[in-house]
């Protein structure tokens, strides 16, 4: 996708966020939200379809499509909060938003995953993901730890609560560590 392409998905990203209030009927005066609301969503989704589409053809990661999917991946979780797919939608900017290292922003889809969307399938790695990004892009292995923690409390018969217990095994510890030690336990075998 080049420049002006992305600008364009932008501007048009724009311009739905900003129209508000729907249709007036020129003969009750009254305004036509669902319609506009559907419409929107139609476009919404549409638009986010064609952006998947682009990101997965692409040889190499686009940064800039990938910003671009977060954004509309989040307003439409925003604008559709009742939508079956809002919640999947700011996993999805989270998973985006780890990719990009954007630390915040992605504990932050997550944290809004858990709060809004308990009852949410992937729940549970949403929390162990907010723990991933706080170690591995934050390095606050204070607050991942705790986060893990939570997983294994939470979901203690899970398998995410083991990838939890080995991620606090290895808190902390440089990848040379971590091959050494490998190392030491196939040497044992």
């Amino acid at each position: 996708m080049n420049i002006k392409n992305i600008a364009v998905v932008i501007c048009l990203s724009m311009l739905m966020a900003a129209c508000g209030g729907g249709q007036v009927d020129p003969h009750t005066g009254a305004q036509d939200t669902a319609a506009k609301a559907m419409m929107e969503k139609s476009e919404y989704l549409k638009n986010l379809r064609k952006l998947e589409g682009e990101m997965y053809k692409a040889e190499k990661f686009d940064e800039m499509l990938a910003l671009s999917m977060v954004n509309q991946y989040a307003d439409f979780a925003r604008n559709f909060p009742e939508d079956t797919s809002a919640a999947d939608f700011l996993f999805k900017a989270g998973e985006i938003s780890t990719s990009l290292k954007q630390g915040p922003q992605a504990v932050g889809y997550f944290r809004e995953v858990r709060e809004k969307y308990p009852e949410y399938r992937k729940v549970q790695y949403c929390l162990f993901l907010q723990a991933f990004v706080y170690e591995t892009i934050m390095k606050d292995n204070v607050t991942a730890k705790q986060l893990y923690e939570e997983v294994i409390k939470k979901y203690p018969s899970e398998h995410i609560a083991a990838d939890a217990k080995a991620s606090i095994q290895n808190l902390g510890k440089s990848d040379e560590e971590l091959i050494k030690e490998f190392e030491a336990k196939n040497k044992g075998k």
